[in-house]
Order: C-alpha cells, then sequence, then structure tokens
C-alpha cells in the first residue's frame, strides 16, 4: 500500500512539474508577443497618400509597417520605393511633403513625412500630345478664342512689335517650376505653364487693353510698375502669396510671390481656368486647395477696384511659337525730373580755388531691380548744378 502511495505521489509531482516548466516557458513568450514595440527616439511616421491606380510598396533597413499606408522609420535611413501604376496608368508625379522626389530611393528626414503619389491615365497623356501637334494655325485660333472670351470690349492700340525675350534662372514652386523673363529691361510672366518654355530670341507681340483683367494684374505684379502702389493699398508686401500676412504670416521669399503671380496671370490669362493656372504643381490635391481659389478671386476683386494702368504702360502678349508658351509682357516709359546739386565738402579750401572746379563732374543714373539698367547720366556745371 505505501510503495502504491509513493508511486501515485511521484506521478503528481511530475505533472506539476510539467506545469510550471511549461508556465515558466510559455506564458512570458505570450507576454512579449502582446506587448507592443514602442517607437525609438528617432523613429518617425512615412505616411503614403495615392490618387489614381496603383500600388506602392516601402522597404528599408528597419522599416515596421504599422497600417496599410503608414511605416516607422528611423531618421536617416534610406528608404526604397516600389510603385506598380495599375494597367493603363502611369505615375504622374512623386512628392515628399511637396518636394518632388525624382528616384525610387530617399532619406528619410528628422519629422513625421507624407509622401504623396499621383497615378493618372495614359490615355489623358495620349490626348495632351495630340493638342500638342495641334497646327500653329489651330493653336492661334485657340488662343484667339481665349483672348475674345476674356477680353469682349478690348482693342489693340499698336501694330504688333518686335521684342527680345530673355530667358532667366529657374524658380521651383509646389512641385513644379517657371523661369524669370524679361522683355525690353522689364519682368515677364509665363502664361501657359503647360507648353515648352520659350529660349531667348525675338519674338511679336499683341497689346492688351489697359482696362483689361490682364493688362491690370500685370502692371500690380512683382516687379512691374504699379508694385509699390498696391503694396502701399494693401498695407504690405504681402499681397501676392497665400499665406495671410495680416494673421502673423512672414512676406513669403521674391521667388514665391513671383511664382504666385505667374500662376494667377495665367489663370487670368485662360479665362479663369484653374487647371491650367495649376497645371503640374501639387495645389489641387492639398486640403487648402479651395482656399487657395478663393484667394485667387479675392485678389482679382482688389485689383478690380484699383486705378487702370496709366497711358505710359502698355501691356501685351509674346506668341513664341506652336508649342511653346505665350508670354506677358510690359513696356513702361516712367515720367519725371531728377535734379543734383553738387558741393564742395571744404569750402574754405576750394572757394576761390582755380584748382577747384564744380564743372564735369559725371554721375549715373539706373533703374534698379531690372539688372541696374543705366537710363541718363548728369553733368554738373561750374554751379555744381545738373539736370
Amino acid at each position: 500500500m505505501v510503495k502504491k502511495i509513493m508511486r501515485t505521489w511521484k506521478r503528481w509531482a511530475a505533472f506539476f512539474l510539467i506545469v510550471m516548466m511549461l508556465t515558466v516557458n510559455l506564458f512570458p513568450a505570450l507576454a512579449a508577443e502582446e506587448e507592443p514595440e514602442l517607437k525609438g527616439v528617432n523613429a518617425y511616421t512615412l505616411t503614403i497618400e495615392t490618387t489614381g491606380d496603383g500600388e506602392v510598396e516601402v522597404n528599408g533597413e528597419g522599416v515596421v509597417q504599422n497600417e496599410a499606408a503608414t511605416y516607422t522609420i528611423d531618421a536617416g535611413k534610406k528608404v526604397m520605393i516600389s510603385v506598380k501604376p495599375a494597367d493603363g496608368y502611369e505615375v504622374k508625379e512623386m512628392l515628399l511633403d511637396e518636394e518632388p522626389v525624382t528616384e525610387d530611393v530617399f532619406i528619410m528626414p528628422e519629422k513625421d513625412a507624407a509622401l504623396f503619389i499621383s497615378f493618372s491615365k495614359q490615355e489623358a497623356e495620349e490626348n495632351a500630345d495630340q493638342t500638342e501637334k495641334l497646327s500653329e494655325e489651330e493653336i492661334q485660333k485657340k488662343r484667339e478664342e481665349i483672348k475674345k472670351s476674356y477680353f469682349p470690349s478690348s482693342k489693340f492700340r499698336r501694330a504688333k512689335k518686335t521684342v527680345y525675350l530673355s530667358v532667366g534662372r529657374e524658380i521651383q514652386y509646389n512641385g513644379y517650376s517657371t523661369n524669370y523673363f524679361e522683355i525690353e529691361g522689364n519682368g515677364a510672366w509665363c502664361l501657359e505653364p503647360a507648353r515648352a518654355t520659350p529660349g531667348n530670341g525675338y519674338y511679336s507681340t499683341q497689346d492688351l487693353d489697359n482696362q483689361s483683367d490682364l493688362a491690370r494684374a500685370m502692371y500690380y505684379s512683382v516687379s512691374a510698375p504699379g508694385e509699390s502702389a498696391l503694396y502701399e493699398w494693401f498695407g504690405s508686401e504681402g499681397y501676392w502669396q497665400a499665406e495671410d500676412v495680416w494673421s502673423g504670416s512672414p512676406v513669403a521669399p521674391y521667388d514665391i510671390r513671383f511664382a504666385y503671380c505667374h500662376m494667377f496671370l495665367s489663370w487670368v490669362y485662360s479665362n479663369f481656368n484653374f487647371d491650367v493656372a495649376f497645371h503640374g504643381t501639387s495645389i489641387p490635391y492639398q486640403d487648402w486647395y479651395q482656399a487657395f481659389k478663393t484667394d485667387f478671386y479675392t485678389k482679382l476683386d482688389g485689383i478690380r477696384n484699383l486705378p487702370a494702368p496709366p497711358s505710359n504702360f502698355t501691356a501685351y502678349v509674346v506668341s513664341t511659337g506652336n508649342s511653346s508658351q505665350v508670354m506677358g509682357g510690359f513696356s513702361y516709359e516712367p515720367k519725371g525730373s531728377v535734379e543734383l546739386y553738387k558741393k564742395s565738402a571744404n569750402p574754405e579750401l576750394t572757394d576761390g580755388n582755380s584748382c577747384y572746379s564744380l564743372a564735369g563732374a559725371e554721375y549715373g543714373v539706373y533703374l534698379t531691380g531690372h539688372g541696374d539698367v543705366p537710363v541718363a547720366t548728369l553733368v554738373t556745371d561750374e554751379n555744381g548744378y545738373a539736370f
């Protein structure tokens, strides 16, 4: 009987020993599986946003997928993007926090970021190519239709003239770009963002009515004669920008304001077509897109309430060819006079001194803001006076 009890006790002891071993080894493992992974100090979230039809894969060292379109990635790590458009689609653009991404590898920034990828139908691109292949006559007809719809009472004052267009540096904005242009020593703007940038050269102009919206917009644009008057009326140099200076935003840099004018003038020229104005940019995909469009209408009302450009200002459009952009430019003949009086810094030494004369001193007069173009030279007489 004792032996039987001992055998039974040993069996139960062995059973409890096995249960304890399983408890020690199994439950910590289960706890470890259930414990959420903590986000590292240098780890940030990458969110993938897409439009159109296509798939996006994100790979790289230490990349952890949280949800279908969010990933945790350490700052400074390489992120590899695999983009797969659906049949009949292609990648239109990729933007990392509104900056263009031209390669399938980038470095994770030290902040949470959003990667925007737009898939577009190839058919639409083919249609765009067919539009570019229109004949010169068809292109010109379309442009004339725009002018007629936009300027119902416009009358051109002068015969066409030839001007030299100078293409300057590139200006980046919202995932797209334009250039700084000059015509007749004055700033000029692209009015058709979808078309190719023209080259340096001589092109013909067509004058606009100074009462038209486009002429007014040119007159009050950045680097135009009415710019200072606009700022005086508005109370700040921050008119041509989306950020509201009256809500505490600073005045945007020159390039941002120039690009804003470029989009605004393109919108006006195209009979207020936002697709034309924002071509190639990420603006239509932003949550502030509607507010941005409303801002255009507000600014249009503003310049409509300002005086029309003076008679010595002539706005015009410049045709640069079949597939290249129409440009907007102007000529301006400022009216005014300059008087100069030269005096000696040491009259006790120079007065009555035959070795010293106030006559013959030359002073250059320059048009600033456009490369310091010389416009006149003042030469003093014997009294130090020049006019």
